[in-house]
C-alpha cells in the first residue's frame, strides 16, 4: 500500500508503490461518494433524471425535482398512456417519465 501527497509517494509495508493515476481515480470516487452521503442523495447511474434521496420517500427512486416514485409511474402506466400521465403530472417531464419506465422495466409503456 502507498500514499501520496501528489508530489511524493510513500511505500507502506507491501513492497509495492501505488500508481499516482490510480490514486487520482480513487480520490475522485471518494469525493463523489462523500458528496452523495452529505446530501443523502445518490444519482442513479444511466438515468440522469432519476435520484434516490434518503430524505424523499425513504430513498425510493424518484424523478429529480419531484416526489414521484418510479414504481408509481410504472404502476399507473399499466392503465394510463404516458401522454395522459404527463397531463396529470405537469411537473414530470417526458424524459423523466421515460427513464422511470425504463428503470422499472416497463419501457414498452413509453
Amino acid at each position: 500500500m502507498a500514499v501520496t501527497d501528489g508530489k511524493h509517494d510513500l511505500e507502506v509495508g507491501t513492497g509495492q508503490l501505488l500508481m499516482p493515476d490510480l490514486l487520482l481515480e480513487l480520490d475522485a470516487f471518494l469525493r463523489k461518494t462523500r458528496e452523495d452521503w452529505e446530501r443523502r442523495a445518490v444519482d442513479i447511474e444511466g438515468y440522469p433524471r432519476l435520484v434516490s434521496n434518503a430524505r424523499i420517500l425513504g430513498g425510493a427512486p424518484v424523478i429529480k425535482g419531484t416526489r414521484v416514485e418510479t414504481a408509481f409511474i410504472s404502476h399507473i402506466a399499466q392503465e394510463i398512456k404516458p401522454k395522459d400521465i404527463l397531463r396529470l403530472y405537469p411537473y414530470v417531464d417526458e424524459e423523466g417519465l421515460n427513464q422511470a419506465l425504463e428503470f422499472e422495466g416497463n419501457a414498452s409503456a413509453a
